[in-house]
């Protein structure tokens, strides 16, 4: 089995946008003629918690209501704000979830909507000890801020060179800013730049170490250098101020998986996909590498052919679909 596992190993330690694939804005599905006459709209909005205080990192889903259809989702900035673009006016059902707390609404959307979700949360679902992060971003300089803010904005929007010049502009104004130097790492590491992904993401942590992007995204890349233990300790790191940031449960998936602890490995995919706001091929990838070293094959060949369900034209999917004849003729030869 060794050809194979070789083959999947070099798909799960190679840079990927892992960091936006849960919160990019999508187009709408789409839907039926009766809402064809207006034509899509943006929607915008704001998540926000007790005494109004705008929430940061709550998932926001918006499902058609008559089909059922999840047509978008994306997560709140910063400043409590999120956008859908390219909606089809009609009836949907707004769902904000941050942790456990999930809040529900219905609305009608029409020429555009400006909407007001409102938790019962009296802090940011993940931002780990908030006094802390209070007082390192009370160093940051406003038009930094703006700045970065821009560039998240335009990052989850899958713009990316828009994302990266916003983002060094905030950068020039304010070097130290822990989270514009976390998106510059990820920016990198999506660029394939893995020393300077690493320099970046150290330097970020220590910019800011309330952060927990940070600490799971240095965790990523120490995966890519097979620093499995140094991406354990980071990572925990990072999930202990953002537990709720499935990411950092998969990077912790791919060093177990690195140390060849392919139960541990099983179970940090199980908390992954339990938070995953949409389905994530690579997951079943960690899975079907996981379940070779038990010498499960018959589960490692669902899990392949689960990934190819999912992304059956993927850069990878060539590289899978020869793991999977491999894995299937050793079966039937057994």
């Amino acid at each position: 089995m060794k050809h194979t596992y070789n083959y999947l190993v070099v798909l799960l330690f190679v840079p990927c946008l892992a960091w936006s694939q849960d919160s990019s804005i999508g187009g709408a599905f789409g839907s039926d003629g009766r809402y064809s006459v207006s034509g899509p709209v943006e929607v915008n909005g704001t998540v926000v918690g007790l005494e109004n205080r705008p929430l940061d990192d709550v998932r926001v889903e918006l499902r058609d209501t008559d089909t059922g259809q999840v047509v978008s989702t994306t997560y709140t900035l910063p400043n409590g704000s999120f956008a859908f673009e390219r909606i089809p006016p009609g009836p949907y059902t707004v769902t904000a979830v941050a942790g456990l707390k999930q809040t529900q609404e219905r609305v009608m959307i029409g020429m555009g909507a400006r909407l007001t979700v409102r938790m019962p949360i009296a802090k940011e679902p993940q931002g780990g000890d908030q006094a802390t992060i209070s007082v390192s971003q009370l160093k940051v300089p406003d038009d930094a801020r703006d700045n970065f803010e821009k560039a998240q904005k335009a990052f989850r929007k899958g713009e990316l060179e828009k994302a990266q010049k916003y983002n060094e502009k905030a950068l020039r104004i304010f070097p130290e800013y822990g989270q514009a130097l976390t998106l510059e790492g990820i920016l990198s590491m999506d660029q394939g730049k893995k020393d300077e992904a690493r320099e970046l993401l150290e330097k970020a942590v220590n910019a800011d170490s309330s952060y927990g992007l940070g600490f799971i995204a240095l965790g990523s890349v120490y995966n890519l250098f097979h620093r499995f233990d140094d991406a354990l300790r980071v990572l925990d790191r990072g999930l202990s101020l953002a537990p709720n940031m499935w990411q950092g449960f998969f990077e912790s998936a791919k060093a177990l998986l690195g140390k060849g602890d392919f139960k541990g490995a099983l179970q940090e995919t199980d908390r992954a996909r339990q938070l995953v706001p949409d389905k994530f091929a690579p997951i079943h990838l960690v899975r079907a590498d996981a379940f070779i070293g038990l010498n499960n094959f018959p589960a490692a060949i669902t899990e392949l052919k689960e990934y190819l369900g999912q992304d059956p034209e993927g850069e990878k999917a060539a590289v899978v679909r020869r793991a999977l004849d491999q894995l299937s003729s050793e079966k039937a030869g057994q």
